[in-house]
This record gives structure tokens, C-alpha cells and sequence, in this order.
């Protein structure tokens, strides 16, 4: 599956520890939330990036993207196992609104300025983050806060398109098929 590096396979194990009893919403049954990190590395391993060890940085970033946004693992952690240069990665995908008591649209518009900062490393891994996300609301029946999730996907879209085009596509496109079952009255 993965290149084979000992940091990946030392951040798979340390993302399966923090994300240990946490699960992806929207399933029945539940799927255990280290199945979103690994489908997004997947997705990263599958780009075409001639840089080996700028891919393996990305894969362990993927891998751990939710890791300070979501558990208690230490900074040092991360470090310890897959560099600064992940960490640094893993930093630009963390939501720096996290916390914060302001209302959501206030908070995603924080997030937003911030990912316009970041690393295109980081983008690419964000549309893929955003896709992934997208295809678990198939088990969502919450249509407003789908439709609000794909309003600011849209947002967020804007911000990170120029990062890698046919990402991009993607992500626009599975936005309007989200948006095209809604308006048809499909079950999502």
C-alpha cells in the first residue's frame, strides 16, 4: 500500500493510538475515525509526485492531519515520529478556530484565511480531507447541515483550487452531486 518507510508505518501506529474510541459520524455501525486519516493518506500515495520523500512527508501528514485538531498527542510526538517537516504539515491542516466560542461561519472564515497561508503540500492534502469527508454524508439525514457543510465547502474550495487542478475537479464535482441528490430529493 505505502511506500515503505518506518514513519509511516510509526505514524499509522501513533494516529491508531490517539484516535482509539473515536468514530466517523453518520455510520451504522460505527467505523472506527482512523479509516478517514488512512483513506486520505491513500489518496496522497496515489498522486504522482516524483519527490519519494516529499510523498512519504505527505502520506504521514495525511495520516495524522487530525491528530492536534482532535487528541492529546504532544507536538513531540509527531516529531519523535515523522520530523518537523510533518509537523509542520499537520500544523497548516489543523483548524486554528478549534476552541474558539465565536460562531461558526466566523470560525470557518478563520480557518479559510488561515489555509490561505499554507503550504500547496497542505492544500492537496485539505481537497482530499474535504472529498473524503463529502462521501460519508451518503449516511447523513441532517439536509441542513449538508447543505451548510457544502456551502462552505464551496467556500473553502475557493481558497485551495489552485493548489492542484484536477483535485479541484473533484472536490467541485462531488460538491454538485452532493448538491444534485439534495435538490432532487434523493436520500443522501
Amino acid at each position: 500500500m505505502f511506500p515503505n518507510d518506518v514513519r509511516i508505518i510509526e505514524m499509522e501506529k501513533l494516529a491508531t493510538k490517539y484516535h482509539e474510541g473515536q468514530f466517523r459520524k453518520f455510520f451504522d455501525p460505527p467505523i472506527p475515525y482512523i479509516v478517514h486519516p488512512l483513506q486520505v493518506a491513500t489518496n496522497v500515495d496515489c498522486l504522482n509526485i516524483s519527490d519519494q520523500e516529499l510523498k512519504i512527508k505527505m502520506i504521514c501528514a495525511a495520516i495524522g492531519h487530525d491528530l492536534l485538531e482532535d487528541t492529546t498527542v504532544t507536538e513531540q510526538e509527531i516529531i519523535d515520529v515523522a520530523g518537523e517537516d510533518v509537523l509542520k504539515l499537520i500544523k497548516e491542516l489543523t483548524n486554528p478556530s478549534k476552541g474558539m466560542k465565536a460562531p461558526r461561519r466566523i470560525r470557518k472564515q478563520v480557518d479559510r484565511d488561515h489555509l490561505k497561508t499554507v503550504s500547496n503540500e497542505a492544500k492537496i492534502i485539505k481537497l482530499i480531507d474535504r472529498t473524503v469527508n463529502l462521501g460519508d454524508f451518503e449516511g447523513c439525514d441532517d439536509v441542513n447541515f449538508v447543505r451548510l457543510y457544502l456551502k462552505e465547502s464551496r467556500d473553502l474550495l475557493e481558497v485551495i483550487k489552485d493548489s492542484h487542478e484536477q483535485l479541484a475537479i473533484t472536490l467541485n464535482k462531488t460538491i454538485e452531486n452532493l448538491e444534485n441528490k439534495l435538490n432532487d430529493n434523493y436520500d443522501l
